[in-house]
C-alpha cells in the first residue's frame, strides 16, 4: 500500500515525530548523567508522554474554542432570525389590527391586499407593471390624504363623483363658464355630456336621499351668455333637482379675490376639490384644467369657506332682471 504524498505534514505523524525526538533527546540526557539505561529510558517514556498529553490537550483546546465559535456563531444567526420572525409577526399583527380598526373598511382593505397578492409570477409582465402602477398610485394618494393635500396631473372627474356620492352635509362649488372642464363651456361642454348628467345624478341622490345642501354659483365670463336658452336650460336642470344657483359676471368679483381666482369645490367644510386654471394648448387665451388638487389642511379649507360665502353674497338667483343687466353695455 502506497503512502499518500507528504505524509510527513499530518498532524498525528507530527506528534508522534516529535513526542519521539523529546523521548530520544530524554535518553540522551540521561546517559550524559550516568543514569542506568532503564533510568534513562523511563525518563525517556515519561518525558514522552508528559509531551504527548500537553499535544493533546493544546490540541482539544484549540477545537473547543473553534466549537465554541462556531456555536456563538450559529446561536447568534438562530437569535436573529427568531427576533427577525417575532418582529415580522408583530408587524404583520399590527398592520391586521389596523386594517380591522380603519375607517375605511377593514374588509375593504383585507380584499385590496389579497386581490394585489394573487398577481404572482405567472401573470404577464405588462400586467404585473398595470398592477404595479394602480398599487402605487393608490399608495401614493392615500399618503397625500393624510399629508393634507392630493394632487392629479390634469383634470380628475371620479374625485368630484366620489364626493358628491359621500357629501353628508354641504357641497358649495363655484363654475367658471370660460373653462375647458367641469362646469366650463356650460352650453356644449361638461354639463350637457355623460359626465355631467352622471355628476348632476349624484348630487340629486345627495339632496334627495340624505338632505345634502348644495350651493353653485356661475361666474358668466362670456358676453351674452346669461341670455342664452340653452344656459338657462344649464340653471333650470340644477334648480329642478333642488341645487340652489346663483350667477356673478365676472366683472362683479371683488379685486380681492379676482387676483387670485381658481374654481372649486367644498365639500362639508372638510374637503375642497380644486381646478388649477392653465392655457390650453392651440388656443388663444382659453383656459383649461392643468391639475386638480384635493385640499384637507383645515386652514385652507377654511380660506374657501370664506371665499365662497363672499362671493355667495355677491351673486345673484338667475331671473330675468340679472340677464339684463349682464348684457346691458357698460356705460
Amino acid at each position: 500500500m502506497r503512502m499518500p504524498g507528504r505524509w510527513w505534514r499530518s498532524a498525528v505523524v507530527r506528534k508522534v515525530l516529535g513526542t519521539l525526538a523529546l523521548g530520544a533527546l530524554a535518553v540522551g540526557l540521561g546517559l550524559a548523567t550516568d543514569l542506568p539505561l532503564v533510568g534513562a529510558v523511563l525518563l525517556s517514556c515519561f518525558v514522552s508522554g508528559v509531551a504527548l498529553v500537553v499535544q493533546v490537550l493544546v490540541e482539544v483546546e484549540h477545537r473547543l474554542e473553534r466549537v465554541e465559535r462556531a456555536h456563538d456563531r450559529q446561536t447568534a444567526e438562530v437569535t436573529a432570525r427568531v427576533a427577525d420572525t417575532f418582529r415580522q409577526a408583530n408587524d404583520a399583527t399590527r398592520l391586521v389590527a389596523q386594517i380591522d380598526a380603519c375607517p375605511v373598511g377593514g374588509e375593504l382593505t383585507r380584499g385590496f391586499v389579497r386581490n394585489a397578492a394573487r398577481i404572482d409570477a405567472d401573470t404577464p409582465p405588462l400586467v404585473q407593471d398595470l398592477a404595479r402602477a394602480s398599487v402605487d398610485r393608490t399608495s401614493t394618494f392615500l399618503k397625500e390624504l393624510r399629508e393634507g393635500e392630493a394632487k392629479y396631473e390634469g383634470e380628475d372627474t371620479e374625485w368630484l363623483m366620489s364626493l358628491a356620492r359621500s357629501a353628508r352635509h354641504s357641497i358649495d362649488a363655484t363654475t367658471s363658464t370660460g373653462l375647458q372642464g367641469p362646469g366650463g363651456d356650460v352650453v356644449s361642454g361638461f354639463w350637457p355630456s355623460d359626465r355631467g348628467k352622471r355628476y348632476l345624478r349624484a348630487q340629486h341622490q345627495a339632496v334627495r336621499d340624505r338632505g345634502v345642501r348644495i350651493r353653485r354659483i356661475f361666474v358668466l365670463e362670456r358676453p351674452g351668455l346669461a341670455a342664452d336658452p340653452a344656459f338657462a336650460e344649464v340653471v333650470r336642470e340644477q334648480t329642478d333637482i333642488g341645487i340652489e344657483v346663483r350667477v356673478l359676471s365676472a366683472r362683479s368679483i371683488p379685486p380681492a379675490l379676482s387676483a387670485s381666482w381658481f374654481d372649486f369645490v367644498l365639500v362639508d367644510d372638510t374637503v375642497s376639490y380644486e381646478s388649477v386654471l392653465g392655457a390650453a394648448i392651440g388656443t388663444a387665451g382659453s383656459p383649461s384644467i392643468i391639475e386638480t388638487v384635493l385640499v384637507l389642511r383645515p386652514d385652507r379649507v377654511r380660506e374657501r369657506a370664506v371665499r365662497f360665502a363672499e362671493l355667495w353674497e355677491a351673486a345673484e338667483p338667475f331671473t330675468e332682471p340679472f340677464r339684463d343687466a349682464f348684457t346691458r353695455p357698460v356705460s
